[in-house]
């Protein structure tokens, strides 16, 4: 998907990829480091969606983040079945209902859900656990008003699936029976299409907690990369030893939540001390309530507010379809009593990024350093960077103020880590050659300069990197 901008500020702006993966890695010809620089280089994001219980989530993470991209993970074999057919082929189609069961042979099942009007594709699919045949299992769905619809079978998939274009709004019913001779676990999802082409994503983060063996899930819903406020939320965390316990997930800004009503919502698991693996479930609904996306921006502050303060509001956006459903799950183990990832190595403490504020920081580091308030500048540089570590910009913008000062030592090394994190975007080699000509380092001004002579020939900033070498060299 490409929005026509090399202006990422947030998720899914530019374009991205997705990619279903386990994490093993036993083919590739190219590492992880050269990857992510080659897809920030081209301005993409990556989805990435781990595989069950196994997955290697370390890589997958570093992958994601790395391109400002996103991570999530499926540990049962019916989510990963729910991905793979419904979620991904369809991903301008909402999720209006999930409804899992387990069916003794013989045995039957039915449930419902509502379709909203204007409603322009209605999609509703089955997957199991086992093979699937007409036979073995029967699966209809029912209109308000008419006939029961019956389910297409996929021979090479197994999926059974009920399509219907302009479907009736109203309530649905769906029936099912298990002829089979074993049990099965089944799934029954079903999605919508309006006009409004909103890609609904949910996803669940682990992070360490304050106290030892505790973490910190925050979990979102978000609707073409927004948050939204006020859904309902319910988590589950099973421990190694398969028990379960309830997660008490909220948004008020106190206790694991930082921020409140920015649509990321925060729950704590403590007591966490049994060796092994712990799987987090988050269920995210809309109940009919006042549900909205919760669009944040970061504006500079009006009269009354102090220069450097936070001035956030929300503005109302897009309502959800009714009764929309996510579930997504997560896992974490802990070692030493702190989270750690699938190698084992310790993750930090961490919150999602806030890019909408982000973006308000630089700005204002970009004005501070136009009226040659150089403190002030690095000050917000240094704002960002603790909620992005890995922006190019905000690196840039203290060499920039270094620059201003005349203190060209102190600018090369932020400049090296923009070229190092944004190695598409020639500017940042200009100002660090630039800054190295400055110290008589010409032998490294002139390494930056050949570097940028094959990937950037004829720029503008290579041309003025010349010149600026030339003229220090006289």
């Amino acid at each position: 998907m490409d929005n026509g901008t090399a202006d990422r500020n947030s998720y899914f702006e530019g374009r991205y990829v997705v990619l279903f993966t386990d994490g093993e890695d036993n083919r590739s010809k190219i590492g992880v480091a050269p990857l992510i620089q080659a897809l920030r280089k081209e301005n993409v994001s990556v989805l990435v969606m781990g595989l069950e219980d196994e997955v290697r989530e370390k890589t997958l993470r570093e992958i994601a983040s790395g391109t400002k991209g996103y991570y999530m993970m499926t540990a049962d074999p019916l989510d990963t079945q729910e991905m793979l057919y419904g979620y991904l082929n369809s991903a301008f189609e909402s999720q209006i209902s999930t409804f899992d069961a387990t069916l003794p042979a013989g045995g039957s099942t039915r449930t419902a859900f509502a379709v909203e009007e204007g409603t322009e594709l209605l999609r509703v699919s089955l997957v199991s656990d086992g093979e699937i045949s007409p036979k073995t299992l029967v699966f209809s769905a029912t209109p308000p008003k008419g006939k029961a619809s019956a389910a297409l079978h996929d021979k090479e998939t197994g999926k059974l699936e009920i399509l219907q274009k302009k479907p009736a709004a109203g309530k649905w019913t769906v029936t099912l029976k298990n002829n089979s001779k074993g049990t099965r676990r089944v799934r029954i999802s079903a999605f919508s299409r309006t006009q409004s082409r909103t890609l609904y994503l949910g996803n669940a983060l682990t992070v360490r907690g304050g106290e030892a063996n505790s973490a910190v899930i925050y979990a979102s819903l978000t609707g073409n990369v927004t948050p939204h406020t006020g859904i309902g939320i319910k988590g589950t965390l099973r421990y190694p030893s398969g028990k379960n316990v309830p997660l008490e997930f909220q948004d008020m800004g106190y206790g694991p939540d930082a921020t409140q009503g920015d649509g990321v919502y925060s729950a704590l698991a403590e007591n966490c001390s049994e060796p092994g693996n712990y799987r987090v479930t988050v269920a995210f609904s809309n109940t009919g309530q006042a549900v909205e996306t919760n669009q944040r921006y970061a504006f500079l502050p009006p009269p009354g507010i102090k220069d450097g303060e936070a001035y956030v509001v929300a503005e109302k956006g897009h309502a959800l379809p009714h009764k929309l459903e996510r579930v997504v799950t997560t896992t974490f183990q802990i070692e030493g009593g702190k989270v750690t990832d699938d190698s084992r190595g310790i993750i930090a403490r961490e919150k999602p990024i806030d890019f909408e504020r982000v973006k308000s920081y630089l700005e204002r580091g970009e004005k501070a350093l136009k009226r040659g308030a150089y403190d002030d500048a690095e000050d917000y540089a240094k704002s960002v960077l603790r909620m992005d570590p890995n922006n190019a910009a905000a690196y840039r913008l203290i060499g920039e103020a270094k620059d201003a000062r005349n203190d060209f030592a102190g600018a090369v090394e932020p400049y090296a880590k923009a070229v190092e994190l944004e190695p598409g975007e020639p500017s940042h080699y200009f100002k660090l050659g630039q800054a190295l000509a400055n110290i008589r380092a010409l032998d490294e001004a002139k390494k930056i300069y050949s570097i940028m002579q094959q990937a950037f020939p004829n720029n503008k900033w290579t041309n003025q990197l010349e010149m600026a070498i030339r003229f220090m060299s006289r």
